[in-house]
């Protein structure tokens, strides 16, 4: 059953982990432009330290996930900080080795999708009936919050060519969340054990309609985070590439379109809470995603392609948030759990493994980020079709979500 009131400090906590999550992710972009130029990584190479995340999640998270509601979130927890330490002391002792730094981002990923999973589950375990809509945009968040924490941490070192701050500040803050995490389990302990309120064996299973509609929620999420993953991990060497900025430069330039996300997460949420259908939300999104990359290659470098950039990063701040509050729609909140949650976070795995080196092999074969850009174009179109698929199936179930307590 829904709570009756909101647990802000479960839902503080789930998007932090989430936050602290992305950051691991996002250190590298920010700091790709010097890694590139002190150790000359192939720029494919380059591109599977952010896709290798992905890996993780597609080969884990359905387990994972499902995993969580038999035996508890605990030990995962766990070994997720344990695993962010090891893969940042593999990049800080042998950065010159690709492959090695690989390895270590490996490990980072298997951590990530641990906490990816977890910043749903727990905002969505610790969220009462009335504040649904901004947990889904507040769990929207944690990508972008994780980039501009990176992003925003990254000038001072850049600039006097230091990328390892970067590193030591995420296993800090990877030690301070376990601290953390030690104090809620004493108050807490039913958010971190198994259970029916985490999705567990006495919830009832979807549906064939509702798996279908899981499906085409993952699938969706599939596609939009490769075209936007691409755009994410790519763009601070776009802006030194086509831009002419200095690294350190770049990385604030780039920290704007991120505000601006972080905006469209909350506004995301304001629509849902006020009644706009969450299936008609996410086709208008996506489909002015998938014009912004046929219109690149005419773009120029005055203010009104700076505007239309704006625009792109608001409406993908959207995203997410319908994304994210997709398996309460679908099974309403009491039986989204780990399970709904993992599925949906196996899509946006693929998503992420393909995208950034996809973008990195386009570049290479056609010399010029903004070439790029059709390919992604038809990405985001392939998605706003599945997001039509996805509309036309919940219109077939239309009061399964409001029968399971879901407001979204």
């Amino acid at each position: 059953m829904v709570r009756a009131r909101t647990d802000w400090t479960g839902v503080a906590f789930g998007v932090w982990l989430g936050v602290l999550a992305a950051y691991h992710q996002f250190k590298v972009p920010a700091a790709m432009p010097l890694l590139l130029e002190r150790f000359q990584y192939d720029h494919v190479l380059a591109g599977g330290f952010m896709s290798v995340y992905a890996v993780a999640g597609l080969l884990f998270s359905l387990r994972i996930g499902r995993s969580m509601q038999r035996h508890g979130s605990g030990r995962y927890l766990a070994a997720a900080f344990l695993l962010f330490g090891a893969g940042s002391f593999a990049m800080l002792l042998w950065p010159e080795n690709g492959w090695l730094v690989l390895a270590g981002r490996t490990l980072e990923g298997v951590g990530f999708i641990v906490l990816a999973i977890l910043c749903s589950l727990y905002a969505n375990l610790s969220v009462g009936a009335r504040h649904l809509a901004l947990a889904a945009a507040l769990v929207a968040t944690w990508i972008p919050l994780g980039q501009l924490l990176a992003s925003l941490s990254a000038p001072v070192f850049l600039a006097r060519g230091l990328w390892e701050p970067l590193w030591w500040l995420g296993i800090a803050l990877t030690g301070a969340t376990a601290a953390w995490a030690l104090a809620l389990g004493r108050t807490r302990r039913s958010l971190f054990g198994p259970g029916p309120q985490t999705g567990g064996a006495e919830a009832a299973p979807p549906s064939p309609r509702e798996t279908r509609c899981l499906r085409l929620a993952a699938a969706t999420f599939m596609l939009w985070s490769a075209e936007m993953f691409a755009f994410l991990t790519w763009m601070p060497q776009f802006l030194v590439d086509e831009e002419g900025l200095a690294p350190a430069v770049a990385v604030l330039v780039y920290a704007v379109p991120l505000l601006v996300l972080v905006g469209g997460n909350f506004a995301g949420g304001s629509a849902l809470r006020r009644g706009v259908p969450l299936p008609t939300l996410l086709f208008v999104v996506l489909l002015v995603q998938a014009l912004f990359w046929l219109w690149v290659p005419f773009a120029g470098n005055g203010p009104g392609s700076m505007a239309v950039l704006l625009v792109y990063a608001f409406v993908a701040g959207v995203t997410p948030t319908c994304l994210f509050g997709a398996p309460a729609a679908i099974l309403g909140t009491a039986r989204a759990g780990g399970g709904a949650f993992g599925l949906l976070h196996m899509g946006r795995s693929l998503g992420v493994l393909v995208g950034p080196v996809l973008m990195a092999e386009a570049f290479k074969q056609l010399g010029s980020w903004s070439a790029t850009a059709p390919l992604f174009a038809l990405i985001g179109l392939a998605g706003t079709a599945t997001a039509v698929a996805l509309a036309l199936q919940l219109r077939a179930q239309p009061a399964a979500a409001a029968r399971q307590g879901s407001s979204l």
